[in-house]
């Protein structure tokens, strides 16, 4: 089997924490199993009645994939001998995050990684369609040029496994928003630096509807390239592409607080503390002490997609976390203390992407 290169240099998560790395359609990722008993857990966001392929290529060691629904029921294994490819075709069965589950039957290690791709199927109704005036595209070479303040490229995905690429010149200091305007297509941006290689930062539904949008604080003048997908795999007769100055998100007031020692107070009110996710990768700690007994609930509101962990007095011991079982995208955790000490939690956005915000809210059940 052909694998394609992977494009990130580094994880930018660890797959063998429960809440996983996301996993991208079409966009590889690797990983090594290094210690005996290790699982990775790669999680993938579908749609209801979506086909999609699972490859994990190459292995080094005999390796094992799971399938696991959003409600956690297992979908399919695939547990190839040896050092065989595994690989699984399923179709979501409703809309929300699937996880992926990599491991070793024998426990073994190796110190040389495997790659495990994503790929949506395509069905005989991504018919092609026509392609727009920047075709052909479908590489970093045959990139077209995107300004700054300039009207959207008209941009089609003339098929379902249809690429677009772009190149921007950016200049550090700056805040830029690369979008996408549509009606009834849901596209996908991929943000890459000046190698057309490292993955810089994605979106899939920021924008408007289905729309995608990039939220970018630029560190370094230079070039930078734009990749556009189509996240359902189906093709798209129209969307626009653009990029634009943009306001940055402001700080909120409890910045800066991105570090276990730079953590502010969560008090057990229920009075929400109004927060940003004001930077890609931007992280949220808050500084709380429990007696032995104590039973709290910390939880987040608004439309922010966000992931809450809970950390012992070290600030390194996970101790409970959560995406999703908030309202909506929002997470949730019940912590029931065991000790009186001072613990910890850390609030990040699915995806390490920007929000505008979100309120984080502590209360005593």
């Amino acid at each position: 089997m052909h694998v394609p290169m992977v494009r990130s240099a580094a994880l930018q998560c660890d797959p063998t924490g429960a809440a996983g790395c996301p996993l991208t359609p079409g966009q590889p990722a690797q990983a090594t199993l290094s210690s005996v008993g290790e699982s990775h857990v790669w999680v993938i966001d579908l749609r209801d009645g979506t086909p999609f392929l699972v490859q994990v290529a190459n292995p080094p060691l005999d390796l094992r994939l799971y399938a696991y629904g959003p409600d956690g029921s297992l979908l399919g294994v695939s547990d190839n001998p040896g050092s065989a490819s595994e690989e699984l075709v399923l179709s979501a069965t409703t809309s929300g995050k699937y996880q992926l589950v990599v491991d070793s039957p024998r426990g073994e290690t190796s110190t040389t990684p495997y790659v495990i791709l994503l790929n949506l199927v395509r069905g005989e109704q991504n018919q092609p369609g026509a392609a727009d005036a920047y075709e052909p595209d479908d590489l970093p070479d045959l990139a077209s040029e995107l300004v700054l303040g300039d009207p959207p490229q008209s941009r089609s995905f003339d098929r379902g496994d249809d690429t677009d690429w772009d190149y921007v010149n950016l200049e550090a200091g700056t805040h830029v928003g690369i979008y996408t305007v549509s009606t009834g297509c849901d596209p996908m941006l991929y943000l890459f630096a000046d190698d057309a290689t490292t993955l810089l930062t994605s979106d899939d539904d920021s924008g408007p509807g289905l729309d995608a949008l990039i939220r970018f604080n630029v560190l370094n003048s230079g070039l930078y390239y734009v990749e556009a997908i189509s996240r359902s795999g189906d093709p798209c007769d129209q969307y626009g592409l653009g990029a634009d100055y943009i306001e940055p998100i402001p700080f909120d007031a409890y910045e800066p607080d991105d570090s276990p020692a730079l953590a502010k107070p969560l008090t057990f009110d229920g009075v929400p503390q109004s927060r940003t996710a004001h930077v890609n990768q931007d992280v949220d700690w808050v500084v709380f002490p429990l007696a032995i007994g104590d039973r709290v609930r910390i939880y987040t509101t608004g439309d922010c997609d966000t992931f809450i962990e809970i950390f012992g007095p070290d600030a390194r011991t996970s101790l409970a976390q959560d995406d999703d079982s908030g309202l909506g995208l929002n997470a949730q955790v019940d912590f029931d203390a065991v000790l009186s000490d001072t613990y910890y939690a850390r609030v990040r956005q699915y995806g390490s992407l920007p929000c505008e915000n979100y309120q984080l809210i502590g209360v005593r059940r």
